[in-house]
């Protein structure tokens, strides 16, 4: 049921052409998650999601009516696929994806427990590295260290299920 209104949601806002409904919708949205228990994890999601908007504003510079539409309309759905990750469960998740292939299912299971995984290990090396002196607020140093880590538990996982077949 999520999922359907997701999905209509999604629909709804690819054909709102007016930025003030855009930006009225993205306020609505923003207080929903702001009323959300998770709304911190949701919250820190959004910063890259904002550099992104930026990028697509300057991007379209010369069209920038254009340009603001379509970061706010990335801004709106991207919110609503973190508010519904969020808020729903991955068992709850791949249940509404069931017509999907099995092995389908199983990927997506693997991706939605890997990713509180990942923000938890960005987390750690971010502190390793202050610990070490480095003093940064890009996120470059974090890639490899977090590749790294994300490819070595993925290999894991991968022997983890073959073992199993």
């Amino acid at each position: 049921m999520n999922l359907l209104l997701l999905l209509i949601f999604t629909v709804f806002v690819f054909f709102i052409n007016n930025s003030l409904w855009l930006l009225i919708t993205l306020l609505t949205l923003l207080s929903l998650i702001s009323l959300s228990p998770k709304r911190q994890q949701l919250f820190i999601r959004l910063k890259p999601l904002l550099v992104v908007c930026l990028l697509v504003i300057i991007i379209q510079f010369n069209q920038l009516r254009e340009g603001i539409s379509a970061a706010l309309r990335i801004l709106i759905l991207s919110l609503a696929v973190f508010y519904y990750t969020g808020i729903t469960s991955p068992r709850k998740i791949v249940n509404d994806l069931r017509f999907l292939p099995d092995s389908f299912k199983l990927m997506l299971t693997i991706s939605f427990s890997l990713i509180p995984v990942i923000f938890t290990e960005a987390k750690k090396i971010s502190l390793v590295q202050k610990s070490r002196g480095l003093k940064t607020a890009a996120p470059f140093p974090l890639v490899i260290p977090l590749l790294h880590r994300v490819l070595k538990r993925s290999e894991q996982l991968t022997l983890v299920l073959q073992c199993r077949r």
